[in-house]
């Protein structure tokens, strides 16, 4: 029996590092590794407005090309509901918190397609409400830097169905 497809959002950072010389093999060697494991990758079309806002996108025609390699979710009306409810959720967690309309977005299409999201910052996807499945650190160099080594952890997260459901049932029955 063959085992089921699911979908990885790509979060937007992701996408950036991706069109970096300094991180491309990288982040494509672990796509290559996630799909050998039955996953596939998407991203929310607010992914394609916050890299093309970008005031100095490096190469403007790559970054397009990165982009159309991906399935793209539409930001709907539910989606924009689900991320007000996200929104709150993180707020409830840490009212101090800065919180980035695009990651809610990504995290509420996420939930609402039984996805995870492979994202480059884990604080931008709030514990108890994503957890871990998996971290990977990346190294790499730039010519710009010579002799100093980066890191950049990928980490592959999943929605807590449990703890999310919690929160909205309490919220919508006030």
């Amino acid at each position: 029996m063959k085992e089921q497809t699911r979908v990885i959002i790509l979060d937007t950072n992701i996408i950036s590092y991706f069109a970096q010389a300094a991180l491309e093999k990288s982040i494509e060697s672990k796509l290559h590794e996630l799909s050998q494991q039955n996953f596939t990758f998407a991203l929310s079309k607010f992914t394609g407005y916050e890299i093309l806002r970008q005031e100095n996108l490096p190469d403007e025609k790559a970054v397009l090309r990165k982009l159309n390699l991906f399935e793209a979710y539409d930001v709907t009306e539910t989606v924009l509901f689900v991320s007000a409810l996200f929104y709150t959720m993180i707020k409830s967690v840490n009212k101090d918190r800065k919180l980035h309309d695009g990651d809610v977005i990504i995290a509420a299409t996420t939930f609402l397609n039984a996805s995870l999201i492979l994202t480059a910052n884990r604080d931008d996807f709030a514990y108890p409400y994503f957890e871990e499945v998996e971290t990977t650190p990346v190294l790499y160099h730039l010519d710009s830097q010579p002799g100093k080594t980066h890191c950049v952890l990928l980490c592959l997260l999943k929605p807590n169905n449990k703890e999310i459901l919690k929160y909205i049932n309490k919220k919508l029955s006030k």
